[in-house]
């Protein structure tokens, strides 16, 4: 959270609590991004944006290897939410990741290191500029199979 910008931070990510589930019950964590806090809670608060159950050996892992990229991937959590929420996980979840590649705090993007790498994937940018101008500005319908080339395969003789 501290490497997040406080605009982002407040518009974005999440007010979520974590359930972790072990032999002798449960334990509950609140993360409040917006207000910077991060506790352990005995009662549920009224206006979370999600829950998310997790086993606690699978948190406490995360935690320790500071490593939560693999987290959402280990389908080993589960999350109560309304589906007007899910843009504040999606966050949540690209957040941690960010982070974890150094992307967090923004200004590790203007090192030489990240320029290099930002070199190195110019493509993406192009295609994502022409994926907006055709389907945004011009209003082409999305079809997926325009997506992929066409090629003619050979008649067997």
């Amino acid at each position: 959270m501290n490497s997040t910008p406080f605009f982002l931070r407040k518009a974005l990510l999440p007010k979520a609590l974590f359930r972790a589930i072990e032999g002798s019950g449960e334990k509950l964590f609140l993360l409040d991004c917006p207000n910077e806090v991060i506790k352990e809670v005995t009662e549920i608060p009224a206006d979370l944006d999600f829950t998310i159950n997790v086993p606690a050996f699978v948190l406490n892992d995360c935690v320790r290897r500071d490593m939560f990229s693999v987290w959402s991937a280990s389908k080993r959590l589960e999350v109560e939410m309304d589906g007007d929420k899910v843009s504040k996980m999606r966050a949540l979840l690209v957040a941690l990741d960010f982070f974890e590649n150094e992307g967090l705090p923004l200004r590790n993007n203007f090192g030489a290191r990240n320029f290099s790498i930002w070199l190195t994937r110019w493509r993406e940018a192009v295609e994502a500029v022409k994926m907006v101008l055709v389907y945004k500005v011009f209003g082409r319908k999305l079809k997926i199979s325009d997506l992929y080339i066409r090629r003619k395969v050979p008649e067997k003789t």
